[in-house]
């Protein structure tokens, strides 16, 4: 008997615990398509929904160098970090009036971070294969790490500068 109530309690269990365990991240929404329409710098973009909504995408899986930042007040807070400009325009001939399929993953000072894909391939790649950005994922993206990996080998993009500078630390005051 004792047998009977811990497997029904058991099964009473698991259907909501499983359910909890398969739902989507908080904030997360389903993926979507959209027209990119204007590019901020190498991994920011706006694109606009079918209903005309527009949404900041930040890129997921790829950081690329900084450009000019300035506060409310107008105080510079970082200069264009080196090769800012050449990958905001890559990303420009890449994404820029394409429809792109994108897949929201988090939201984060008033941005989308999101997976995007262009004609099924993640725009993050060919970014990283030109050599314009740092990986910024661990085992969810070997391909765009290897392409990373192969652009550096190369030297091309960023990579052939003597010792570019990664956003994060550039953003800190940072390899100036």
């Amino acid at each position: 008997m004792r047998a009977k109530r811990l497997m029904i309690t058991a099964l009473a269990w698991s259907v909501p615990l499983s359910l909890l365990l398969l739902a989507a991240p908080a904030g997360a929404e389903p993926c979507f398509t959209a027209a990119v329409v204007s590019v901020h710098d190498g991994d920011t973009f706006d694109v606009k929904r079918p209903g005309g909504a527009l949404v900041t995408i930040r890129l997921n899986h790829i950081d690329t160098p900084e450009l000019e930042a300035r506060d409310r007040h107008g105080k510079l807070r970082w200069p264009d970090q080196p090769r800012s400009r050449e990958a905001a325009n890559a990303l420009w001939w890449l994404a820029w009036g394409e429809t792109v399929r994108v897949c929201p993953e988090f939201k984060s000072y008033g941005r989308t971070g999101a997976a995007v894909f262009l004609r099924g391939r993640d725009l993050a790649l060919p970014l990283a294969e030109a050599g314009w950005g740092w990986v910024n994922c661990r085992a969810t993206c070997p391909k765009v790490r290897e392409a990373m990996e192969r652009a550096r080998a190369a030297r091309r993009g960023l990579w052939a500068d003597p010792a570019p500078c990664e956003p994060a630390k550039w953003r800190k005051g940072g390899c100036k």
